[in-house]
């Protein structure tokens, strides 16, 4: 089980124009070794809640992989 699933959180990030927007999954504690990234989203909002579905899913799929173990 992931015993620190608040450690991982979503950022968003738009062009300089802010025409689109992106969201990525980062570690507080240290860097993942991979990035995890949604882009090409209108508003920020819409790259905040595609990132949230995004993070749920990787710490669903994350915490199965520590199940089988």
């Amino acid at each position: 089980m992931i015993r620190f699933w608040r450690d991982y959180h979503v950022v968003t990030v738009s062009d300089e124009s802010r025409c689109t927007w992106r969201w990525e999954i980062k570690r507080h504690s240290e860097p993942m070794g991979v990035k995890l990234i949604g882009d090409g989203f209108l508003s920020q909002r819409a790259a905040e809640e595609a990132g949230r579905r995004a993070l749920t899913d990787f710490l669903a799929a994350f915490m199965s992989e520590e199940e089988r173990e």
